[in-house]
């Protein structure tokens, strides 16, 4: 194969298809090696951008693991909460029979004293 006149070389196919790129758009080698060099430029931009996230995604077992001891410590104290109000409510219950048996033993010495 030749090019015109020229014997085929392959610097020769080479030049010609980066003179006429693909479907027929013209393109120089400066600006092959211009879109080359985006392309890497958007590749590292990716790269970084993916190193970030995976950064953030590795707190998130850290994060995951400190909700979950909250959730426990959480969950301790309600437990404590809950016991001392069950306590509360039994020393109220015997308070309240207390007052009610004082109040009854005070009637009683009332009326007898307005009656005697």
């Amino acid at each position: 194969m030749t090019r015109g006149k020229q014997p085929f070389t392959l610097r020769g196919y080479v030049d010609f298809h980066l003179e006429f790129g693909i479907g027929g758009c013209i393109m120089s080698l400066a600006e092959a090696l211009k879109r080359l060099g985006d392309a890497v430029s958007a590749l590292e931009r990716a790269s970084v951008r993916r190193l970030e996230l995976d950064r953030r995604g590795g707190d998130l077992p850290t994060e995951l693991a400190l909700m979950q001891d909250d959730r426990a410590r959480l969950a301790v104290e309600l437990d404590g909460t809950l016991a001392r109000v069950a306590r509360l409510e039994r020393v109220a219950g015997d308070v309240d029979e207390r007052l009610a048996a004082a109040l009854e033993k005070v009637e009683t010495v009332l009326s007898g004293e307005r009656g005697g």
